[in-house]
């Protein structure tokens, strides 16, 4: 969905700011010549609007918040400030902060609701929303995307979906689910060939007699990079849950053992 604002005019010059698509980096906030328009990423225009709204005074748009010291190692003093606020990063300039404090004060008491009730500050031009696009974009911020294709849901009644997940050094995701099966996904991968099943399965290895699940099971990767997952036993203890197994990524196998625990374990802590 793609709004735009309703342009806002001063002395002659049009200013408008829509939503669009972008990562947030340098670049993300587009303005024209002729009229100021800009595009952000909507996640990064609410973090902007939140940052000059929760604003009280102007250094609290000059430099980023201060780190919370750690505990006894890491003193701030008070009686310092000039170091304090050499440790933060600066991110606009005094007169331009202050200028924006007093125009929002003044004209939107409740706060800004959209950064076209900003462009109009005389001082506030491309450049700057360009940097604060920087500042509180997905490149530093991060974001979540959805997968296009569906997790496979599997399982019993009203038991579905996963309940563990293990990142494999090959870059896929191994899954436990609900069904007490294990299933591979490729993050990669958009198709619905994202999704395969291992060459075997723990409940089945070495034979179904003797295997059982390794849901509820814990997990802890192996030096060579093999997902170790010990006891288990579905969703209660299960005697036969004395077992470790492991998943070989590149081969995509699962291999118990060699030897039992003393007792089956269900819901482990591994180290």
């Amino acid at each position: 969905m793609k709004r735009t604002g309703q342009p806002v005019s001063r002395k002659g010059s049009s200013k408008r700011i829509k939503p669009a698509r972008g990562d947030g980096e340098p670049g993300e906030a587009e303005a024209t010549k002729s009229g100021k328009e800009v595009r952000l990423n909507p996640a990064v225009h609410r973090r902007i609007l939140n940052f000059l709204n929760a604003a009280v005074r102007p250094d609290d748009l000059v430099y980023a918040k201060a780190t919370v010291p750690a505990g006894e190692i890491d003193h701030m003093h008070e009686d310092n400030p000039e170091a304090k606020a050499a440790e933060r990063k600066k991110l606009l300039d005094p007169e331009t902060a202050q200028e924006i404090i007093k125009w929002r004060d003044h004209e939107f008491p409740l706060g800004f609701r959209n950064l076209r009730d900003l462009l109009i500050v005389p001082r506030l031009d491309k450049r700057i929303l360009e940097w604060l696009s920087h500042l509180f974009g997905d490149s530093v911020y991060g974001r979540w995307d959805d997968f296009p294709v569906q997790i496979p849901r599997r399982g019993p009644g009203t038991h579905d979906g996963v309940v563990h997940a293990a990142m494999l050094h090959t870059g896929k995701v191994l899954f436990i689910t609900a069904d007490e099966t294990t299933v591979l996904w490729d993050p990669e991968d958009t198709t619905a060939s994202t999704f395969e099943n291992p060459v075997n399965q723990p409940h089945l290895t070495p034979n179904a007699a003797e295997g059982y699940s390794v849901l509820c099971g814990g997990h802890s990767f192996l030096s060579d990079g093999r997902l170790l997952v010990v006891g288990g036993g579905g969703y209660s203890s299960h005697s036969k849950a004395k077992w470790g197994y492991k998943f070989h990524p590149g081969d995509r196998k699962w291999e118990r053992t060699a030897h039992p625990m003393v007792h089956d374990r269900w819901y482990p802590t591994v180290l």
